[in-house]
This record gives C-alpha cells, sequence and structure tokens, in this order.
C-alpha cells in the first residue's frame, strides 16, 4: 500500500518492522474484512454481531451511507445480500464504479462540503422517507461522513457551512467540538437521518474514526440521538470567536432529537482504531519486539504529544522502563494542529516533524493517518517517519526544521528529507495510528 516504500526502505533501514506492520494494519482495516467479521447471513437471517433479523420480515431492503470506508464496506454489503437490496445511494470520496449492483455511488467532497454532497444527502433522505415498518434502512457510516453528507438546515446555505467548518478546523477545534456545531447545522445529522427512515428498522454499521468510539460523533451521527445541545454548538462557536449572528440565531432555535426509539434504530460498530493498535501490537511481538500500547483516544497539539512519546521513548531506552527494549511504543487516535503558519502539512507530520530533535539514534517514529490523507497538501500523503538520523540531515542539508515546524509547513519539511508516507486513499479510516521503535 506505501507506494514509495523502496525509498523508505533505502533511507530507513531500522524502520522497516514499522514500514511492514503498517502496510498489515491498513489490510486488516479494510471495510470489506470488517464488515464480514460483523456481520453474517445464513440462509434468511442476517446476524450483526449475534442480533438476528429476519429478512422473511422486511419487504424492502435499502442502503444508504457516506465515508470514506463507506464504498468497501457497500461492496462488501452487496456480496453478501445481492438482489436483496432494492435501492441504495451512498456518498464516498472516490468512485471506482457509478453503481454497485442497486446501490447508486455519489462522488462528494472531503474535507469541506460542496453541492454533490448536498444532492447526494437529499437523494438519501428522500429514500429513506419512502422506507414503511415493513421495511429495512441500512445506514453504512464512516470517518469523513461529516462532510461528505452535507444537508444544512434551512437558512444556512453550503457555503456558510463550509466557512464555519474551515475556521473551527483552523482554530484546532477538535472533533467533539467541530461536530457539535455541525449536527446543529444539519438536516440530516444527529439522529435526523434515523428520524426520517421512520417507522422502518434502521441498522446502522459503523467504523469508528473518533476517540472513544462517541457514537453521536462518528460522522456526525445520523442515526444516533445527539448527546450534544445548541447550548454546546453556541459555545464551541463562542469560545473559538466563529459564527455570523445569523448562524447562532438558527443554533438556538433548532434542537437535535434526543430520544429515539431503541426497537427501531440500532447501531454497530465494525471497526475502530483499538482494533489497528491490537495489530500493531501481535505483528511487533512476531518481529520479537516488546509492545506497549498506550491509548486509542491520543489527542492535543501534535507538538505537545509528539514531546510525551519521546520523553517516554527516552526512558525505555534509559532504563528499560515501563517495557523492555527492543520495544515499540503504541497510540491511535487524533492529535489537532493549530494553524499560525501558512505552510502546508497535517497532524500526523507535524508530530513526526516535531519529534525529530528528540529521537537518538536507536529510535523511529512512524505516524500515518489511515485514510491516507493527512491535512491539506500539495501532494496527498499519509505520514510521515523519522529517525534520530533525520536531524542530523538537516544540520548537513541546511534545513532549518524549527522555522518549518513554527510555520506550519512540515510537508515542505520533511519532503526535502524523503520522510513522507505515499498511500493513496486506502478506503478506510480509524483516525490515526503512531508508532515509535526503541532498540
Amino acid at each position: 500500500m506505501l507506494k514509495n516504500k523502496a525509498n523508505l526502505y533505502k533511507q530507513f533501514t531500522h524502520g522497516r518492522i514499522l514500514i511492514d506492520i503498517a502496510e498489515s494494519v491498513l489490510k486488516c482495516i479494510q471495510p470489506d474484512q470488517l464488515i464480514k467479521k460483523a456481520v453474517q447471513l445464513k440462509r434468511n437471517v442476517l446476524t450483526v454481531q449475534g442480533d438476528a433479523y429476519n429478512l422473511s420480515n422486511y419487504k424492502n431492503i435499502y442502503v444508504v451511507g457516506a465515508g470514506k470506508a463507506s464504498y468497501g464496506m457497500a461492496v462488501a454489503l452487496h456480496e453478501l445480500l445481492g438482489s436483496r437490496i432494492t435501492a441504495g445511494y451512498i456518498n464516498v470520496p472516490a468512485v471506482p464504479k457509478k453503481k454497485i449492483g442497486s446501490i447508486i455511488v455519489n462522488k462528494a467532497s472531503h474535507p469541506y462540503p460542496n453541492a454533490s454532497g448536498v444532492r447526494g444527502a437529499n437523494n438519501i433522505v428522500e429514500l429513506v422517507q419512502t422506507a414503511t415498518s415493513d421495511d429495512l434502512v441500512i445506514c453504512l457510516m464512516s470517518g469523513g461522513g461529516s462532510s461528505l453528507l452535507p444537508l444544512p438546515i434551512q437558512g444556512i446555505t453550503l457555503q456558510e457551512k463550509a466557512s464555519l467548518t474551515e475556521r473551527l478546523m483552523k482554530r484546532s477545534a477538535d472533533i467533539f467540538e467541530l461536530n457539535a456545531v455541525r449536527k446543529h447545522i444539519s438536516a440530516i445529522k444527529g439522529g435526523r437521518l434515523a428520524e426520517a427512515a421512520a417507522p422502518a428498522t434502521v441498522v446502522s454499521l459503523i467504523m469508528s474514526d473518533v476517540l472513544g468510539d462517541a457514537l453521536d460523533v462518528i460522522a456526525s451521527g445520523p442515526t444516533v440521538m445527539d448527546s450534544s445541545a445548541r447550548a454546546d454548538a453556541l459555545e464551541v462557536l463562542e469560545r473559538y470567536k466563529v459564527g455570523s449572528k445569523k448562524i447562532k440565531k438558527i443554533i438556538s432555535e433548532h434542537e437535535t432529537p434526543k430520544r429515539l426509539d431503541s426497537k427501531q434504530v440500532h447501531n454497530y460498530i465494525v471497526g475502530n482504531n483499538h482494533i489497528a493498535l491490537e495489530e500493531i501490537s501481535y505483528a511487533a511481538k512476531q518481529h520479537k519486539l516488546n509492545p506497549l500500547l498506550l491509548t486509542s483516544t491520543i489527542r492535543g497539539e501534535a507538538k505537545d504529544v509528539a514531546q510525551v512519546l519521546t520523553s517516554i521513548a527516552q526512558e525505555v531506552y534509559d532504563h528499560n522502563r515501563p517495557v523492555k527494549k527492543p520495544a515499540i511504543i503504541i497510540a491511535g487516535g487524533e492529535t489537532t494542529v493549530t494553524v499560525l503558519g501558512n505552510g502546508s502539512g497535517g497532524r500526523n507530520q507535524e508530530l513526526v516533524l516535531a519529534a525529530v530533535p528528540l529521537l537518538n539514534k536507536r529510535m523511529t517514529i512512524l505516524s500515518l493517518a489511515t485514510d491516507g490523507v493527512d491535512g491539506v497538501t500539495p501532494t496527498p500523503v499519509a505520514g510521515a517517519i523519522a529517525d534520530g538520523g533525520v536531524a542530523e540531515q538537516c544540520v548537513v542539508d541546511g534545513i532549518n526544521y524549527h522555522e518549518y515546524l513554527y510555520s506550519n509547513n512540515s510537508y515542505h519539511c520533511l519532503q526535502q528529507l524523503g520522510c513522507l508516507l505515499y498511500t493513496g486513499p486506502t478506503g478506510t479510516n480509524v483516525g490515526d495510528i503512531i508508532m515509535l521503535l526503541v532498540r
């Protein structure tokens, strides 16, 4: 999956283990693999993580969804159900095929929504509104769904929604804050899609890219009752000093669903960051390394997280604690970047660049966005890798990594150093993975 694997192998001899493990992880979290593990069909009974749905009880089966992994999920579901699917519609960032059986595939935009996404969201709502109590609606939701399923609430334009999202991102709002706002300016998120599908049975298969797998935050929870209130959304806007008076007024006048029929709506997480980290831990043992799995919910400024992780690595190197060398320190989740400069980069690239001066020659760090897209860069990259020799290389080449770091220009610095990871769109998304090798 890593397109520049051969070059990385040459440059990072001791980092080859991390490169191999990264590829192994990306394979194990492919949506088709995760769907096959979570969903089975025997005779006419569909079983989802142990819960049985007798398809004889349903006249129609509709499939809808949105997200970076939703295409692969739809392919796997079509392989399972085939002609039993009456109709479907999904919004995704890339369209290998325009139809998967009877499921229409629509190309939408990420990370900022576009008009095609709105058209697709409208079509999804119209489709589920035709469903009756005799029908089954299967929703395929994954990371990226918030921008790929845009349907602004009445009174707010798509341009206003996109602008607000961009401003919050640049001010380092985390996914919980961001999606609290998104849900309250949307006509489809925060449980409103499930409301539109009532009284049909709704089964939502969800791949999580959110810390702690908060169901109402993943893709802004189209089929989940909202735990945030309009007051929370308004507080986020106030704290980051964004949002017009009109937007604040509209939010204050509308509330998201706080109750959904548990007999009608069923949500299942079929993939998450924890699965990816467990795969890293297993692979580390196969390579005779001692894994230290810290957390799947890491958050905070990328630069700060780099300091914490390298401090732990130094303790391992110096004192063989809290784990003995050779070791891999493992973490996952999603850091943030407060954009103060006008450079290019992403949270994983910034984390790696911040770690560069803190690594000794026995350490290698790799940080990767599992969807293959880390931040906004001239050419899409998935993340970066660096070892203790990179800082010395900067001195030899006259590269001032501090200037690049504090102008948020990690991409151009790491590009010169040959540290970038290129995968292209991976078709999956369970957040970020970070590995730090200590030999």
